[in-house]
């Protein structure tokens, strides 16, 4: 994911002059087709830690509004963000509030 954060920077930089604006949205443990297999790469204990500190899994639709926004008028002044959706695992962890 770091990568892509790192290629949003610079691509949103080389495409500026084109009024072109290149985001990120960073999924935290969203349910799809593949999640079962997910949670066997990462274990089970360590999805149900991550789901049970959120209160849910996320769902596509929640990923979906803010991929809308960006894509509106309204947006316009936003370019070249990572913006993270997982109900606050990451922002908690960073700030003590979830105890890794």
């Amino acid at each position: 994911k770091q990568c892509l954060a790192a290629y949003t920077y610079h691509a949103a930089g080389k495409t500026l002059s084109l009024g072109v604006r290149v985001n990120c949205i960073n999924p935290g443990i969203t349910e799809t087709r593949l999640s079962r297999e997910f949670r066997d790469l990462i274990g089970h204990e360590n999805y149900d830690r991550i789901t049970r500190l959120t209160g849910r899994p996320g769902h596509p639709e929640d990923l979906a509004g803010l991929a809308e926004f960006l894509t509106l008028g309204d947006a316009t002044w936003i370019n070249g963000v990572e913006i993270t959706v997982d109900g606050g695992y990451h922002a908690g962890v960073i700030a003590g509030w979830h105890p890794e």
